[in-house]
């Protein structure tokens, strides 16, 4: 929110000539008006006021007014309007000399206007920003609250969002996986393709930003991205829910004109997401659950029928037949790195557990062949159905870098791998 110096002037119906130093400044953002007479008060501003004074209190020597003034560009005052004919008739020459030199705007203000018509129309102004800007808000958040009601995923997320602020748009997990994009009419798919190449290589921990981009109150992490040769700018607004950093909202050539309700429209999509990402989470804990009891129940031979036992791997569209192998990732004395990281808590020790396990079905997303995968104490478990030899060297290939995938991320843990002979029914799994 906020109007520059320019349009000050024009709402005051001021020509340039008012301007009497900082001329090359007059698009400073004004976002309040204040009343200073007591220098002492420069240390209560923060900054974008556009600063009124009767000069009673600028009363002094030329190296005070030089020091006012540095004092005043370096707080990121807008500008000084000083009110003519008063204390300071004229405006000092050395004031007008030093404000020239930092660049910064010093109106002369006519005598027959009083300071409280300065202020009152100005704040008008910004009031009647304000409210348009939060009835947009409320428009775009509405947009959103639908997909909600709706039941709609990531995709519509996106495309609203696209939509909204006529940028491309991705959402990715905190793995920089691409859940979803939008955009298909500024990206081609070998630019996407590109896109998805480069997110998976940025090693970027959200929660070790240490200064991050600010557009107004909202925080976004701005990096570069090569695509198709060509250096292009891209914006991560972090997903965050229940002190979770799910993934990110990521805008592509944010560079360029992005403004205020764009920013605000990202930040509402982040919103959404992470009920998004929550919603999943939930379903994806609850089948967790299931399918780990439906391992062991197979691993143990618990069972009465293969019937029984196909019917129920059915239901959550599994079909493990012909050539099986289970397989066993184990955390290593996972005990001795809990005693001691001890002190990160609980939350640290079960997301590690999880981060594992959700790394373990992603790189085995897709496999040519059912793959049950679960949770038992600090195992990974799993049965991989094998229907032909090049089912199981991409199985032998994807173990191998969910193995290297897993040394990279967590050098302080031992992970070993083992995996079962071949057996062709369900009824021998647990001798594998």
């Amino acid at each position: 929110m906020g109007i520059s110096l320019a349009e000050v002037l024009d709402i005051l119906e001021l020509d340039i000539g008012a301007v009497k130093a900082g001329r090359n400044a007059m698009d400073n953002l004004v976002v309040r008006v204040n009343v200073l007479e007591a220098p002492d008060a420069i240390k209560w501003l923060a900054g974008n006021e556009l600063l009124l004074t009767t000069g009673y209190a600028l009363q002094g020597d030329p190296n005070f007014h030089r020091d006012f003034l540095q004092q005043l560009a370096a707080k990121g005052i807008a500008g000084l309007g000083i009110k003519a004919g008063r204390y300071l008739d004229p405006i000092p020459p050395e004031m007008i000399q030093e404000g020239n030199r930092l660049g910064f705007p010093i109106i002369e203000l006519p005598a027959y206007l009083p300071l409280s018509q300065v202020i009152t129309p100005v704040y008008e102004v910004l009031l009647n920003q304000q409210v348009s800007r939060l009835k947009r808000s409320q428009e775009i958040h509405a947009k959103f609250l639908e997909i909600v009601f709706r039941g709609n995923g990531f995709e519509s997320i996106c495309s609203t969002l696209t939509g909204l602020i006529d940028k491309p748009v991705f959402i990715v997990d905190a793995r920089h996986q691409v859940l979803a994009h939008s955009g298909e009419d500024f990206l081609s798919p070998l630019e996407v393709a590109d896109l998805k190449k480069d997110l998976e290589g940025i090693d970027l921990k959200y929660d070790e930003i240490s200064a991050p981009k600010t557009y107004e109150t909202y925080e976004f992490i701005p990096i570069e991205a090569r695509i198709q040769n060509e250096t292009r700018q891209v914006a991560f607004f972090p997903i965050i829910g229940g002190n979770h950093v799910w993934g990110a909202i990521i805008v592509l050539d944010v560079a360029k004109d992005i403004d205020f309700q764009s920013i605000t429209a990202c930040e509402h999509a982040a919103t959404i997401a992470a009920l998004e990402f929550a919603k999943q989470d939930s379903i994806f804990r609850a089948n967790l659950t299931s399918e780990s009891q439906l391992l062991e129940d197979i691993i143990e031979g618990n069972f009465s029928s293969l019937q029984s036992v196909q019917r129920r791997l059915g239901y959550f569209g599994f079909k493990l037949q012909g050539n099986l192998r289970a397989m066993v990732l184990d955390i290593i004395d996972f005990e001795s790195y809990y005693l001691q990281e001890a002190k990160k808590g609980e939350k640290h020790f079960q997301k590690v557990k999880d981060e594992i396990y959700r790394e373990t079905k992603a790189m085995f997303h897709g496999f040519p062949g059912s793959f049950l995968g679960g949770m038992k104490s600090d195992s990974v478990i799993a049965i991989a159905s094998l229907k032909d030899e090049e089912a199981e060297n991409r199985f032998r290939l994807i173990v191998r870098k969910l193995s290297s995938a897993l040394q990279k991320k967590f050098p302080q843990i031992d992970i070993s791998f083992g995996i079962g002979r071949p057996c062709f029914d369900l009824t021998g799994v647990h001798q594998s």
